[in-house]
């Protein structure tokens, strides 16, 4: 979706496949930007920097955001940023759900039931926003937008 941000994501998601170096599932650099209540669903192949959502976050802030996409990499590779030198928080990836070749950054992991639990992803210090960004059928579905039910229901 995006090559380098240095700005906002926010409510974004992504998904198809990506194929590159410094790629990720939504941004490939993610210098000093913010990223925000946004995911990926795409398969990311390279070599370098590699990773579901991100596949550099250099200096960058990741909040509220997962990946769920394949990944496969050689150097710098991650099931949800390929390298990380900025902060994430409540940002996963289901380990157990996903085939990520080459992962050695295990950043932001946890498994597809805790994911697919609206009750866990609000108790603190996850606190993710179910009134205006997210819906989830418990048990079933991966979070997604409020803004995606809508354009379905309208079209």
């Amino acid at each position: 979706m995006v090559g380098i941000n240095s700005g906002t994501i926010t409510n974004c998601y992504s998904s198809g496949c990506v194929r590159g170096d410094y790629v990720g599932g939504l941004v490939g650099y993610n210098y000093d930007g913010t990223i925000t209540n946004s995911y990926s669903t795409s398969c990311v192949n390279g070599s370098y920097y590699v990773g579901g959502l991100v596949g550099y976050n250099r200096e960058g802030t990741i909040n509220n955001s997962y990946s769920t996409g394949c990944v496969n990499g050689s150097s710098e590779v991650g099931g949800f940023v390929g390298e990380d030198d900025g902060t994430i928080t409540n940002s996963y990836y289901p380990e157990d759900d996903i085939t990520c070749t080459g992962c050695t950054n295990l950043i932001g992991n946890t498994t597809k039931a805790n994911l697919q639990n609206k009750t866990w992803l609000t108790t603190p210090p996850n606190n993710w926003d179910f009134d205006t960004a997210w819906v989830v059928e418990e048990g079933v579905t991966y979070p997604y937008l409020q803004w995606q039910v809508i354009i379905s229901v309208e079209a």
